[in-house]
């Protein structure tokens, strides 16, 4: 699912930045765009889109194993590019109050995630 879905948000952005290079000039002014567009992400209709042809069973079943593989992949590699763009040093410059919040917000979240697989039984 996410194999499909990284090629379509390639595809959307190069060709959004084709379209938009091509037509703007150095006097125009930047796009108005809708409040739809404000608060959605343009990727969320695209994951929607392949849920729906999942659901509706359009997706071959030999495509599914590998995809749910290059999905665990892309997700541990999106993971460690968010911790190895993370400065630290700017983390540190935030105070107390906001480590200790950081700090209590992951151990919540390391509590409910036991907590789902102790009682899920996973």
């Amino acid at each position: 699912m996410v194999i499909f879905l990284a090629c379509l948000v390639q595809t959307t952005a190069k060709n959004r930045t084709d379209v938009i290079n091509a037509s703007r000039t150095s006097a125009d002014l930047p796009a108005k765009t809708s409040l739809l567009h404000q608060c959605v992400p343009w990727f969320i209709l695209g994951f929607l889109g392949l849920a729906l042809m999942r659901s509706m069973h359009l997706v071959p079943l030999i495509a599914i194993q590998p995809a749910l593989q290059v999905s665990s992949a892309l997700t541990v590699v999106s993971m460690a590019g968010l911790g190895l763009s993370t400065d630290l040093q700017s983390l540190a410059g935030c105070g107390l109050r906001v480590s200790i919040t950081v700090l209590l917000s992951l151990l919540l979240l390391l509590l409910a995630a036991l907590g789902l697989i102790w009682i899920l039984g996973v």
